[in-house]
């Protein structure tokens, strides 16, 4: 078959609802398991029951001749919905997923690992959807209830960070999402943080979603699972400190709303002062996070932060407060895009210069003065 006209029936843009004729095409491309899984599905949709199972069969051990468990999972619930297997089968099916090769992505790693209980653990009642191509799956909001294990399709992931959230770590901005990845920020379970993540499917998409109380089960009973979570959901050592991030906020640190005007300096004949108002809301003897009250910066290149023509300036930051002013020059380390009141909005990072004893005491002063009354932050 033609891959273009493959690619075209894969995406659902080519579609035929006649079992016969599909199954002309499959005749084509007969080793292609998303196309035995389609046409199981149609099978299906024409009480063809026995059948579709058999074909859901076959798609599940060809996913897993290529290494991607999780598809063939998918593949096996919906032969296991038409007919309960017999232990025998699901003895079968378990030594298939031992003998697999390594293959597919992050979600077919973590669930390689497990052994045949734990993998019954996490996946025994994982939900099931799918998504056309511009649904949104998951909305910035309340902390994730689900991990998403992504079956087929492909994603964008868009993160935003609110004002109030102190980054652990360096994520991008923006990932595509593939098979064999996972999303939703469900772990660490001791912490509720509310969702920064906008996700959105870019072709058609599948998805098997396990809950966070169920995952909490399993790792209870099986340490395994909590230690695969930790490598699947990439998470750093809390006494890991990113050169250029952590290491420039040190001190006690004010999350207070102080009046400020950064001045960005000329780098270079082709690139002019610019001189912005706004508020800080994390200030400390080190450096300061400035929030502009209007759209006064320039928007970040689309291409990254490591092609931001702001990274490295030099800039003149001013504090304004209880009838003082402190000027204190510094440097752009990073660019941040936050949710405030709802909408996205561009912060910077600014470390301050190595400031003398006197003047370090005076910012502390400062600070505290106008803290007078707050907590600082942790």
């Amino acid at each position: 078959m033609n891959p273009q006209v493959l690619r075209h029936i894969l995406q659902g843009e080519i579609r035929t609802g006649s079992p016969e004729a599909f199954g002309c095409l499959l005749a084509e491309a007969p080793a292609c398991p998303e196309l035995l899984k389609m046409y199981a599905r149609l099978l299906e949709e024409h009480a063809r029951r026995e059948e579709a199972r058999a074909h859901y069969r076959e798609a599940a051990g060809r996913f897993l001749a290529e290494g991607r468990i999780l598809a063939a999972w998918s593949a096996e619930l919906s032969a296991w919905r038409l007919r309960r297997p017999s232990p025998s089968e699901l003895a079968a099916f378990q030594d298939e997923i031992d003998r697999s090769p390594p293959g597919g992505g992050p979600a077919d790693a973590f669930l390689r690992a497990l052994t045949r209980g734990e993998r019954m653990a996490v996946l025994a009642c994982c939900r099931r959807s799918c998504a056309p191509p511009g649904e949104i799956l998951l909305r910035p909001g309340p902390p994730p209830e689900e991990l998403h294990f992504v079956v087929e399709g492909t994603l964008r992931e868009s993160r935003y960070e609110t004002v109030e959230e102190k980054p652990r770590r360096r994520r991008p901005s923006s990932r595509t999402v593939r098979q064999g990845d996972a999303f939703g920020d469900v772990y660490p379970f001791h912490e509720r943080r509310p969702s920064s993540t906008l996700v959105e499917a870019v072709s058609p998409a599948e998805v098997l979603s396990i809950s966070r109380e169920r995952l909490m089960r399993a790792c209870r009973r099986h340490p395994a699972v909590e230690r695969g979570l930790v490598r699947l959901c990439g998470l750093r050592s809390e006494n890991e400190n990113p050169a250029g991030e952590e290491g420039v906020r040190k001190g006690e640190r004010y999350r207070i709303p102080v009046p400020m005007r950064v001045e960005v300096l000329a780098d270079g004949p082709e690139q002019g002062r610019l001189s912005v108002a706004g508020l800080s809301y994390d200030l400390s003897v080190s450096g300061v996070s400035f929030v502009p009250e209007t759209d006064g910066l320039p928007p970040p290149p689309s291409g990254g932060t490591t092609s931001d023509p702001l990274l490295g300036r030099r800039v003149k930051a001013a504090l304004h407060g209880e009838g003082v002013a402190l000027e204190i020059a510094g440097r752009i380390v990073r660019r941040r895009i936050l949710l405030q009141d709802g909408r996205r909005q561009s912060s910077l990072a600014i470390q301050f210069d190595e400031l003398p004893p006197r003047l370090r005491g005076l910012l502390f002063a400062f600070a505290g003065s106008l803290a007078c009354g707050k907590t600082a932050a942790p």
